[in-house]
């Protein structure tokens, strides 16, 4: 179709790069310092899939710091992907529906911007069914709780509709009244947990009139692998997890703030990014660090204790801190930090860090986002059960992603998926120039950076050994 053709000539145009910009990005990376000892470990090393990006790409943030870049009326971010999801004849129209998962924004996110892949390469219109009191949405009872208060379903609590079709029509499409009747049709082309694929799966993805989602559908995931394996046509169409530039901008488009959502979030997160020196993003590190369940067990803001999962080590704030040091050996003029946690414990950290500098005269400024609600936990099923406002946690995380925007070093554990959400965003149309991303989860096993996670060790037992390195004091 001709949108298909658009969409591919977009993406090849925008990785098209000069030999120059290529030597330019080589060379900043070239000027990180080498140990004479051991090249391997001592030094902290960039991300091996940092992105590369035409020099003069602009995004609709420019270079003065207090503008915004996602908490911002955009109704098209892209016509390559809004076009597709408003059809002539919704009634003909083929459907992908993805069930929102029941578990952290930033899982949730890459997952739905995977089937958000598949259903352009299909021809798909996509939609997201949230439902009220539910998953993530768990103590959202109704739109009275909203900042929308007309809102219909529970997406539309903040959000603004992502396609002019709705749910009514899919249903109708696929012969049912209801969204559980949907989920229950098995003569669907479908994936959720523990769904077998059978041999004519991979025919019924593409021929059924309506696919639908319910499952965490990332890259990595076990059953996206065997897809892969089984389903060739399939994986060549699944996004790949370093595909930043694409995954960015689709992000941006799914989660494009509506009207009454902006009246409140807007005027906070404007104060909270004004803090940040003008055109001092290239002086500037990123350091979002992702504690609590990710790593240990997480406190929760009311002091309850929550359940870890056990997915990374916990590193100390001194490690981190370390990072930083080493980061600035070889950018030249770095003078700020802009630090953020769901983990009360780490700010608590950084702040005693910061009376530190101050007292000692130091050049080193670290930023914090006031907004912060530090709710201990990423989880809605363990947050729905404490006092925490859901419209706060949401307002938390926007003001959150715009400030880390403001950045050209990451420091980061690229096996968060709240991680590679930032990572997407900043690299698909949010901030400036080229950023040079750190995953400290990719540096060498005995560097004092290294941060082992459930990807980088193989087996349980090994990821057991992990708490070996998992820091008791932050």
């Amino acid at each position: 179709s001709l949108y298909n053709l658009l969409f591919v000539m977009f993406w090849s145009f925008t990785y098209t790069l000069s030999n120059a910009q290529l030597f330019s990005i080589s060379s900043k990376l070239a000027s990180v310092p080498k140990d004479p000892i051991n090249k391997k470990v001592s030094v902290i090393r960039p991300s091996t899939s940092n992105p590369i990006l035409p020099s003069n790409s602009s995004t609709s943030c420019d270079a003065n710091e207090e503008s915004l870049c996602l908490t911002t009326f955009d109704t098209v971010v892209s016509p390559l992907l809004h076009g597709p999801q408003h059809p002539m004849d919704c009634s003909s129209s083929k459907f992908m529906v993805v069930y929102w998962f029941d578990m952290g924004f930033g899982a949730a996110i890459m997952s739905a911007v995977a089937a958000f892949r598949v259903a352009q390469h299909q021809n798909r219109v996509f939609l997201i069914h949230a439902e009220w009191g539910s998953g993530f949405f768990a103590s959202v009872a109704n739109s009275s709780l909203c900042p929308n208060q007309n809102a219909p379903d529970a997406w539309e609590c903040y959000f603004q509709p992502i396609s002019s079709c709705t749910m009514e029509d899919a249903i109708k499409r696929a012969g049912v009244k209801t969204p559980a009747e949907l989920k229950l049709k098995r003569n669907l082309a479908y994936w959720s947990f523990g769904f077998k694929l059978a041999a004519n799966a991979h025919d019924k993805l593409f021929n059924a009139p309506v696919v639908f989602v319910d499952m965490y559908l990332p890259w990595m995931s076990k059953q996206s692998r065997t897809v892969r394996e089984r389903m060739r046509p399939w994986g060549k169409i699944m996004s790949n997890k370093n595909d930043d530039l694409f995954l960015g901008t689709a992000m941006r488009y799914i989660i494009r703030l509506n009207a009454a959502t902006l009246e409140q979030f807007r005027p906070a997160i404007q104060k909270e990014v004004s803090k940040l020196t003008k055109n001092a993003v290239f002086k500037t590190i990123s350091l979002p660090i992702r504690g609590a369940d990710k790593c240990g067990t997480p406190v929760l803001a009311d002091g309850t204790l929550g359940k870890s999962r056990f997915e990374s080590a916990c590193l100390t704030f001194k490690t981190y801190m370390n990072a930083v040091e080493s980061i600035r050996e070889f950018g030249v003029g770095i003078n700020t930090v802009i630090i953020t946690s769901e983990d009360a414990r780490y700010i608590k950290a950084a702040k005693s860090h910061q009376e530190t500098l101050i007292a000692s005269g130091g050049s080193l400024k670290l930023v914090f986002n006031e907004l912060d609600e530090q709710q201990g936990d990423s989880r809605w099923v363990a947050l729905s059960k404490t006092s925490h406002s859901h419209s706060r946690i949401i307002f938390s995380m926007w003001s959150t992603l715009e400030l880390q925007m403001h950045a050209i070093y990451y420091i980061m554990n690229c096996n968060s998926h709240w991680h590679q959400f930032i990572r997407a965003i900043r690299v698909g149309g949010c901030g400036y120039s080229q950023p040079i991303f750190f995953c400290l989860d990719q540096q060498h096993p005995k560097s004092p950076y290294f941060m082992c996670t459930q990807e980088n060790v193989s087996g349980k037992s090994a990821l057991a050994s992990c708490r070996g390195r998992s820091a008791r004091d932050i």
